[in-house]
């Protein structure tokens, strides 16, 4: 295992990008790995440590800074997320979806 690091090590100096970086991440630099949107690490959105992850940030969760408005729902996807209207109310352009207050538009149905 150690060869196997120090191989990883070599190949990064040489590419100037972390090869180790993990899913739903991307390479910063040489020794270093962002999230993806929609995505972070225990340590932020930029890491180095070889064994961190990327984990799904939940857009709709009670400490969330997404807001859908009034009459709308909160939908959290893998890396994202999307906002419906409640049962009984739609878009008024009659689309399904929309991503945050600003475009809410959900009016009661006739």
């Amino acid at each position: 295992m150690l060869l196997l690091l120090s191989l990883g090590a070599a190949a990064q100096k040489t590419s100037g990008c972390a090869r180790w970086c993990p899913p739903k991440s991307t390479c910063v630099n040489a020794t270093a790995c962002r999230c993806s949107p929609g995505y972070i690490s225990s340590f932020g959105e930029i890491f180095t440590s070889i064994l961190e992850s990327c984990d799904d940030i939940n857009e709709c969760g009670p400490s969330s800074t997404v807001s859908c408005g009034k009459f709308a729902d909160c939908q959290n996807t893998e890396g994202s997320h999307y906002c419906t209207c409640i049962p009984g109310y739609e878009l008024a352009s009659g689309a399904r979806t929309f991503r945050n207050e600003s475009e809410n538009t959900c009016q009661g149905k006739n």
